[in-house]
């Protein structure tokens, strides 16, 4: 039944002329980075399939979904690797399809996303956050966990550069072999991989020490209560409430593909009058500040949202 109805809601229009909407500055950021999306996903997730492409994938500049066809045929901008679906085989799907991007696509896009069929991104906000760096050097972004030297939450989504992709395929696969197949986590896996190639993982907060990318869903990141199995993965705890999130938020991790629409709905399609957010004021709203070791990283976000606000209004 949500099947056939979010077949029935199809595509929502990029372009609607029944919307009083000025978006030439995001069209105009959209040219400036690339961003090539791809999600994990699998036979039997169809509706989140349909609502991911329905909705924030529009505004990749292409996106595909990596499954396996298990004997059936693969729904449409479906990638079949010839890795079995499931978690235990994750790691095995990202090596090979960081190999792809890097033998078929890597030098025609900017940015590389990995996200999950169940995550929700604003495109425009990732883009501006990412014109920040410079997709020659190697860069690895999205919401840092603590687990050893730190890795970047694959269900919030995490960003690798054009160069950061070279180098994971040719130095940490194909080359030295530095990267840890061990490890069963795939987004653990990548963060192991990264430091063991030197890559620096970036700062994603905004200048009040909100976050952009979120591991958690929007109700939870709002009203709780906390997931313990990502809080004690936190390095500085995410407050409930409005100081959770970034007012230029890009991820939500566990988001069903009803919320999906109510999003894509609230955030594209509505308007509250007379309320208008200039964008000369987001200039120094994000850094490119590295994140190179634990101690420096827990050092900036000891403060809270509210020190760091009346630090920044006092600059």
């Amino acid at each position: 039944m949500l099947v056939k109805s979010l077949q029935e809601i199809g595509p929502w229009p990029l372009d609607d002329r029944t919307l009083f909407i000025n978006d030439s500055i995001a069209k105009n950021v959209r040219r400036q980075a690339r961003i090539f999306c791809w999600m994990t996903s699998r036979q039997t997730s169809l509706p989140k399939l349909l609502a991911v492409n329905s909705t924030w994938a529009q505004r990749c500049d292409a996106h595909v979904f990596v499954m396996t066809s298990a004997g059936r045929p693969l729904p449409p901008g479906s990638l079949d690797l010839g890795v079995p679906d499931g978690r235990n085989n994750l790691v095995a799907k990202t090596k090979r399809m960081m190999t792809w991007i890097y033998k078929n696509v890597v030098d025609k896009y900017d940015w590389f996303l990995k996200a999950d069929d169940d995550t929700y991104v604003v495109m425009e906000n990732l883009r501006f956050l990412l014109m920040h760096f410079d997709p020659k050097a190697t860069v690895y972004i999205g919401h840092p966990f603590k687990y050893g030297p730190g890795y970047n939450s694959g269900g919030a989504g995490y960003v690798l550069s054009k160069s950061a992709i070279k180098r994971l395929v040719l130095e940490g696969f194909q080359g030295q072999k530095v990267c840890n197949s061990s490890l069963t986590d795939e987004d653990m896996f990548v963060g192991q991989c990264m430091r063991a190639l030197n890559v620096s993982m970036y700062e994603s907060r905004d200048r009040f020490r909100r976050d952009t990318f979120l591991p958690m869903s929007p109700q939870k990141s709002f009203m709780g209560p906390r997931i313990t199995d990502i809080t004690e993965y936190e390095w500085v705890r995410i407050p409930l409430g409005p100081a959770c999130c970034s007012q230029l938020l890009i991820s939500m991790h566990y988001v069903t593909p009803e919320m999906m629409y109510l999003l894509e709905f609230a955030l594209y399609r509505m308007a509250v009058y007379g309320r208008i957010s200039p964008p000369e004021l987001f200039r120094r709203f994000f850094t490119n500040d590295t994140l190179d070791t634990r101690r420096p990283y827990i050092n900036r976000h000891q403060q809270g949202p509210n020190q760091v606000q009346n630090q920044a209004q006092n600059s």
